[in-house]
């Protein structure tokens, strides 16, 4: 059976994403979990420009969406409330999203 197909039996979390200067804070409630759950952040960039060089589209400027630039594992949850400092770096991306 894949992750997708037992989705619909997972728990709907509300995390709470604070910007406080050059770190970003995930606020993770108080909730009763089956299982220690591992929290991972995600950085990415809303457009990526890149010249390309040879092949058919050589010549030609494309511009990348959604471009993933960097992916971690941050902290590990067992269902307490939780804050989690994430450190943003501008060079791995442009938007950090929390996926549990």
């Amino acid at each position: 059976m894949t992750y997708i197909e037992n989705a619909g039996g997972l728990s709907v979390v509300s995390i709470t994403m604070k910007r406080i200067g050059a770190t970003v804070e995930a606020i993770l409630p108080d909730d009763l979990l089956k299982e220690v759950v591992e929290v991972i952040s995600l950085f990415y960039e809303r457009h990526h420009g890149k010249n390309i060089r040879r092949g058919e589209n050589g010549g030609h400027p494309l511009t990348y969406h959604n471009v993933v630039k960097g992916l971690k594992s941050t902290a590990m949850w067992r269902g307490e409330e939780k804050r989690i400092a994430i450190l943003e770096n501008r060079e791995t991306g442009d938007i950090c999203v929390v996926i549990l």
